[in-house]
């Protein structure tokens, strides 16, 4: 009952945190909205009387209120206290980024004047760096107190014959699981369910299909959140498609990959979205740059090869995250979290990812 109550207190709180989010970004695009009207769209037309009526306003604040939940909800922006504090800020500012590029042209629409492009895109620009500032901090100050208010769920994980990383891996996240108690999978059912009454939840860690199918179902009927890594048959039947051609139904995995068509849009929606991302944040990446030129005098970006479909090979360049000749014999070595090997604004770029951002070169040979 207690593990129910909490749980629905922590959905309370994103809930709450989500709405108050809403409501900062969409009283800033507010003040930027009425702003222009006054200050550049009067200075031509006398718009004031329709534009800032209740019925355009409140379009414009329903519409951008629309598109900052549903964005949102599909980058992941609002799971406060369940992803890293990283991404959680990173998702913030692509749906703000995302949202602010779009009510560019709704905005346009609205007024029905096309020509007031450059005025939108520079204002909603600016918008967009204010967003992201104040809707980082809150939302960093809104994770530091659920970790505060939620502590970390106490974990009995269950595991096989074959070791692993596994649990050291979610010991790793220290806010969010704790690993109190590890059983092994053949000391029976019996045991194991006499011993999940005392945690929050249970890690199956690579047992048999068959033991881990037993452990969801007792899972299951104690109500207890249960972690596991899919096998190969969990990730297809994932992908299957659901038929009712009886009472009986049946999943279909048709086992062909993406269709045309998904790859159509997946390209198209990689080539759009990685050339909005790249104008939006260029001036950061600028900065990025400068700084690890001016840190070492190295080189700005790392060149690796990596592997696509069907064995491909092609070149990226990133950011340089370590010294330089970092990986002097030619193969890749891993790097920890304290490796001397990183510089000084290689933690910062390693700990929100900006490392990654990368631009991809043809590969000589295969062209």
């Amino acid at each position: 009952m207690r593990d129910k109550k909490r749980g629905s207190l922590k959905y309370v709180y994103r809930g709450s945190c989500a709405i108050i989010l809403a409501l900062i970004a969409m009283g800033l695009f507010f003040l930027c909205w009425y702003m222009l009207v006054q200050n550049v769209a009067i200075a031509e037309f006398d718009w004031n009387s329709h534009l800032l009526g209740h019925g355009n306003l409140g379009m414009s604040l329903g519409i951008y209120l629309a598109l900052y939940f549903i964005i949102g909800k599909g980058l992941h922006a609002f799971k406060i206290g369940v992803e890293r504090t990283a991404k959680v800020v990173a998702s913030q500012v692509l749906t703000l980024g995302v949202v602010d590029v779009i009510e560019i042209f709704v905005s346009m629409a609205i007024t029905g004047n096309f020509r007031f492009f450059w005025d939108f895109t520079w204002h909603y620009f600016l918008l967009f760096l204010a967003q992201s500032v104040v809707i980082g901090l809150m939302a960093i100050c809104m994770i530091r107190i659920y970790r505060r208010i939620f502590p970390p769920l106490t974990v009995l994980e269950v595991f096989g014959e074959h070791s692993n990383d596994l649990s050291y891996k979610v010991n790793s996240l220290k806010y969010k699981y704790r690993i109190e108690k590890k059983i092994n999978c053949v000391e029976g059912m019996e045991a194991i369910e006499a011993e999940l009454q005392n945690y929050d939840a249970v890690l199956i860690n690579d047992v048999p299909a068959k033991t881990e199918n037993q452990i969801l179902k007792i899972c299951f009927d104690h109500d207890k959140r249960v972690y596991f890594v899919p096998k190969i048959s969990d990730i297809i039947v994932k992908a299957s498609e659901e038929l009712n051609l009886m009472d009986t139904p049946l999943f279909l995995c048709k086992n062909i990959g993406m269709t045309a068509f998904q790859r159509f849009v997946k390209r198209f929606l990689d080539i759009f979205l990685s050339g909005l991302v790249l104008i939006l944040f260029s001036p950061f990446l600028l900065i990025i740059a400068l700084a690890i030129k001016l840190n070492d005098g190295g080189p700005v970006f790392f060149r690796q090869e990596r592997c696509t479909l069907g064995g491909k090979k092609f070149m990226i360049l990133k950011f340089r995250s370590m010294i330089v000749d970092a990986e002097k014999d030619g193969r890749p070595h891993p790097a920890g979290e304290k490796d001397d090997r990183i510089t000084k604004v290689g933690r910062i770029i390693r700990a929100t990812r900006m490392d990654q951002s990368c631009i991809i070169e043809q590969d000589q040979k295969a062209a």
